[in-house]
């Protein structure tokens, strides 16, 4: 994506914009023009406008007892919503009861250690943003976790790419920080829950409702707090994002693996198309001191992510209906003027810099589907061979690039980086282009799921069950081999929600969990 170095930050997106205006003009003046008005009949537009509406704001554990309880009663589903950044089917149904937490659900509350100099103890809600949610008008930056732990001067040891989602909805569905070296699960204590019996549950740390209940999906209950025990002081971060061709990776033997290991965090965002073939490397550790310099983002402009989204589209366009080298150049022309202006130096607020893509409009504008492909790191050089091999068919290279980054081992049971450290790839989709996400996830799907190991990001989207995928099937049996603790996690699921008041038909498919009886 576009990024400043910030020198000159006005002149430089003055320009880059001037730049895709341009562009812009000469697509159009082709006598290809595609249909740039919104389908909303046949492609999704976007997480957010997909979910289910809110049922009810809860803003007790004894509201959400109730809410289960007469759940149980009616047979009916009852889900959490937290940012609605997950896949629209795995949060839940059109008739289900789908509760948003606010008031003391979101509280923030210290427990014990102000002042030291080493860790600080704080009771969190569920509900609580971790950034700022602008699709939640209660939302501020004052009652965000970040915002409240920098009063501390604490720090979480990593942060996703994205803060607007809830603490209860990011740890829930195993999302993580792009770090072999730091996860950010590390601090969690404890996590408060409200199981299918309407029973106040508390698991902590070490425990296998602990390790079970962590990346439990919402089908194990409502979270309703979470304990952390946060280091402090606090800390900067400071690095570097630099444009490379692909081909000095070869040159100078230097592998992805190379770059996830050596650094405490880092991402790789890979444009492979025939016309790009480079790589925009972001590469970072914690500091203590030095000049405050921020990491900066053209896209943060509406503006200009709105430009570039527009562009995006109709180079999309033009790969589906006019697949021929001079489409390529374009699509080539593209990106790398929308990568101009990529190198930069940054040494700033651990909550600037981690989640780097945090003030870009993707809930809006600039909203990108994918799916999150997770792999041991030992795999990971075989995973970039099978990338290359497929991005020479260049509709699977796409308009846009494939984010590559790492995940710090875990314990809990369904992580997709239980057990070891992993490598991921991310392939983007636009929303607002024409077809549909699977199609082209499909092109990943075929060759993926014979990589031993491969695990799929809960939330994002995942391959259908029961359907094969180059001769495997995705299926029950396919999950258990990826994950060895599987069926204790069903197990414990089945003793926490006995009446499957949280299971939606979309996971009783993928668990291929059998239904009750209804009363």
């Amino acid at each position: 994506m576009a990024q400043f170095d910030g020198t000159s930050e006005v002149n430089q997106s003055s320009s880059t914009g001037d730049g895709l205006q341009k562009l812009h003009t000469s697509l159009r003046s082709l006598s290809l023009k595609p249909d740039l008005q919104e389908d909303r009949q046949h492609r999704p537009r976007g997480r957010t406008a997909m979910i289910p509406p809110i049922t009810c704001c809860v803003k007790s554990e004894d509201e959400i007892i109730s809410h289960i309880k007469r759940a149980r009663n009616r047979n009916k589903i009852v889900r959490a919503e937290g940012s609605g950044h997950s896949y629209h089917k795995a949060i839940a149904s059109d008739d289900d009861i789908v509760l948003r937490l606010r008031g003391e659900l979101r509280s923030f509350e210290v427990i014990s250690g102000c002042g030291t100099l080493k860790t600080v103890t704080v009771k969190v809600g569920g509900g609580c943003y971790i950034g700022v949610n602008i699709l939640d008008e209660e939302s501020t930056e004052e009652n965000s976790l970040i915002y409240q732990l920098n009063q501390l001067n604490c720090a979480l040891p990593n942060l996703g790419g994205i803060a607007h989602q809830t603490i209860a909805g990011f740890m829930s569905t195993g999302s993580a920080g792009a770090s072999i070296h730091q996860g950010w699960e590390e601090v969690i204590r404890e996590i408060h829950f409200i199981n299918g019996l309407g029973e106040k549950q508390i698991a902590k740390k070490g425990s296998d409702l602990f390790n079970a209940v962590g990346v439990s999906l919402g089908l194990f209950g409502i979270i309703t707090y979470i304990v952390l025990e946060v280091p402090s002081p606090s800390f900067l971060v400071s690095g570097q994002q630099i444009k490379r061709d692909f081909k000095e990776y070869e040159i100078e033997n230097k592998t992805v693996r190379d770059i996830l290991e050596s650094n405490e965090y880092a991402h790789l965002l890979w444009f492979p198309q025939k016309h790009a073939q480079f790589v925009v490397e972001w590469t970072a550790q914690k500091s203590t001191d030095g000049e405050i310099r921020p990491f900066t983002n053209s896209l943060s402009n509406k503006a200009m992510a709105q430009e570039v989204s527009a562009l995006l589209r109709v180079s999309h366009w033009l790969l589906e209906k006019e697949p021929r080298d001079e489409t390529y150049e374009i699509i080539g022309l593209l990106l790398k003027l929308i990568t101009r202006d990529t190198d930069q130096t940054f040494n700033d607020v651990w909550s600037s810099v981690l989640s780097s893509n945090d003030k870009v409009p993707v809930e809006s504008i600039f909203q990108r589907q994918f799916t999150e492909m997770w792999f041991p790191i030992e795999k990971t050089q075989e995973v970039i061979n099978i990338l290359k091999l497929l991005f020479k068919d260049q509709k699977v290279a796409g308009n846009y690039g494939t984010e590559i980054y790492g995940a710090k081992k875990s314990e809990f049971w369904l992580s997709h980086s239980y057990d070891h450290n992993v490598v991921r790839v991310n392939p983007y989709w636009f929303v607002f282009q024409d077809g549909h996400p699977r199609q082209f996830f499909n092109n990943f799907w075929e060759v993926f799921l014979s990589v031993e190991g491969v695990r799929f990001h809960w939330a994002m989207f995942l391959p259908e069950p029961g359907k094969m995928y180059g001769g495997i099937k995705f299926d029950l049996k396919f999950l258990k081999k990826s994950y060895p603790k599987l069926v204790a996690w069903l197990e414990e699921r089945e003793r926490m929600d006995p009446d499957q008041v949280f299971v939606t038909e979309y996971w009783r498919k993928i668990f291929e969990i059998k239904a009750k009886n209804k009363k």
